[in-house]
C-alpha cells in the first residue's frame, strides 16, 4: 500500500484574477502567502484564510484564496507552519480566457490504493487549464467489510487520499473542479437516503473549497454548480444527494430542484455551448449496474424535457464506468454525445459491452483531454490516452 505524504496542495476554483487553495497536512494551524515569481520581495495576503479540523483526526485542512491576480503572471504559494516556518512552496497562475482554446482534463474513479503516479505525469504533460474530476474522486467507503463507516473513517479517507495523489504533489499546480459519485458520497450505489449525506457534503465541500458565488462560478442544489468560461458553460450535476432508490424506475436522478436549476442556467445563458456533466453515466449499456437510463428509464426524458433540452447546444459528460468512451444518442427530436471518461485508476476494469450508439471505447487505465473552441461554432476535440501517453481514441465533436 502507497504510504502517504506530509502535506498536499490541490489549486482549486481559479479564473483571471482569482484562485483558491486546500493544503492537507498534520498541522492544525497553516499560514499563506503568495508572491509574483519575478518580484519575490513583495508579499501578497489572502482575501480569506480558514483551518478546519475533524474531532482527534491527525490530518487538518487549511484554506487560503488570493485575488487581484494576473493571468499573465507566474506565482508562487508559500505555505507556514504555526511557527512561521516555511513547510511548503507551490508554483501557479491564473487562467486565461483570451485564448481561443482551453485544455480541460477529464477522469473519475481515483483510488489511492491502486494509485498510478505515471498517469497524474503524463497528464500533467499535456499542460491541461484545468482539471475536472467527475466522481468517485475518493474512495470514502474503502474496507467497509471491515470497519463502520463513521465521519472519521471518511475524513480520513479523503484526507489520505489527498496525500497520495501524484496531482496534489506536483510543484506546478493545475486548477481544479470537481463532483462527487457514490464513493467519495460515501455508500457504494448510494441514493437519497444515506444516513451521513450532509457530513459528506461538508466533507466535499472542506476538500474542494469551491463553494463560493462568483461571476464565473453559481452555486446549485446538493453538490452541483455551474463553471462559465467565455461562451461556454460547465454545469456539474449531483446525482447522488436528491437520487432516488436504482430500484424505483420512476424515480428521480436529479431531482425537480436541480432540473429548475438547470433550466434557469440556460434561461440566462442562452447563445452558450452547455456541458452537462454528472458523475455516473447518462445513458449506459445493457449489463451495467447504474446510469440514469438503466436505473430511471421512465424519467429520463422527462428530466431533458424539464430542462427544454431542444432549444440548446447541450453535450453530456460522465463517469463512473471503469471504462471511457463517446457514443451519440437521441433524445426527444435531436442527437447528443456523451463522453464518458473512467477510470483512471480503480478496479475492477469496467466491461464495454456492445453498444451500437458508440464510437469509440477503453477499459485501461485512462484520462480524457477535452480541447474546447471558446469560439463560437468551431469543433471540440476529445482525447483518451493511457499510460506512457499512448493515445486510445480521439474524436472531434461538431
Amino acid at each position: 500500500m502507497i504510504s502517504p505524504n506530509n502535506l498536499a496542495v490541490m489549486q482549486g476554483y481559479t479564473d483571471k484574477t482569482e484562485t483558491h487553495f486546500v493544503i492537507v497536512s498534520a498541522e492544525k494551524k497553516l499560514y499563506c502567502t503568495a508572491t509574483e515569481t519575478t518580484k519575490p520581495n513583495e508579499t501578497l495576503l489572502p482575501i480569506e484564510e480558514s483551518d478546519i479540523s475533524y474531532k482527534e483526526s491527525l490530518s487538518h485542512v487549511h484554506q487560503c484564496s488570493f485575488n487581484k491576480l494576473d493571468h499573465k503572471k507566474n506565482y508562487e504559494l508559500i505555505v507556514f507552519d504555526k511557527n512561521k516556518n516555511i513547510i511548503a512552496n507551490r508554483f501557479f497562475k491564473t487562467l486565461d480566457i483570451s485564448k481561443p482554446q482551453i485544455t480541460i482534463a477529464i477522469e473519475s474513479c481515483t483510488s489511492d490504493i491502486v494509485h498510478l503516479p505515471l498517469l497524474w505525469d503524463n497528464l500533467k504533460s499535456k499542460q491541461p487549464d484545468y482539471i475536472f474530476m467527475i466522481g468517485d474522486n475518493v474512495y470514502g467507503d474503502l474496507f467497509h467489510e471491515y470497519t463502520e463507516i463513521t465521519h472519521s473513517h471518511l475524513w480520513e479517507r479523503y484526507a489520505r487520499s489527498w496525500r497520495v495523489f501524484k496531482v496534489f504533489q506536483q510543484k506546478h499546480l493545475t486548477p481544479v473542479l470537481a463532483i462527487w459519485d457514490d464513493h467519495d458520497f460515501g455508500k457504494n450505489n448510494s441514493d437519497s437516503s444515506f444516513e451521513n449525506k450532509e457530513f459528506t457534503l461538508f466533507l466535499f465541500r472542506t476538500f474542494f473549497n469551491q463553494n463560493k458565488e462568483t461571476s464565473n462560478l453559481s452555486q446549485g442544489p446538493g453538490a452541483s454548480f455551474t463553471f462559465s468560461i467565455a461562451k461556454n458553460s460547465f454545469i456539474f450535476l449531483d446525482s447522488r444527494y436528491f437520487r432516488d432508490a436504482n430500484s424505483n424506475s420512476a424515480g428521480s436522478y436529479f431531482s425537480n430542484e436541480q432540473a429548475i436549476w438547470v433550466k434557469k442556467q440556460f434561461e440566462k445563458n442562452s447563445t452558450n455551448t452547455f456541458w452537462l456533466i454528472s458523475g455516473s453515466q447518462w445513458f449506459g449499456t445493457k449489463g451495467q449496474d447504474e446510469s440514469f437510463e438503466i436505473n430511471h428509464p421512465e424519467t429520463i426524458y422527462d428530466f431533458f424535457k424539464a430542462i427544454n433540452f431542444e432549444q440548446y447546444t447541450i453535450h453530456l459528460i460522465s463517469g463512473d464506468s471503469h471504462f471511457s468512451e463517446i457514443k451519440k444518442v437521441n433524445i426527444q427530436n435531436k442527437s447528443a454525445y456523451e463522453i464518458t471518461s473512467s477510470g483512471m485508476h480503480a478496479l475492477p476494469i469496467g466491461t464495454l459491452e456492445p453498444d451500437s450508439r458508440r464510437f469509440y471505447g477503453s477499459n485501461l487505465p485512462n484520462y480524457v483531454i477535452a480541447d474546447i473552441n471558446l469560439l463560437e461554432n468551431k469543433s471540440h476535440i476529445f482525447t483518451a490516452y493511457t499510460l506512457f501517453n499512448i493515445k486510445l481514441f480521439s474524436m472531434i465533436l461538431p
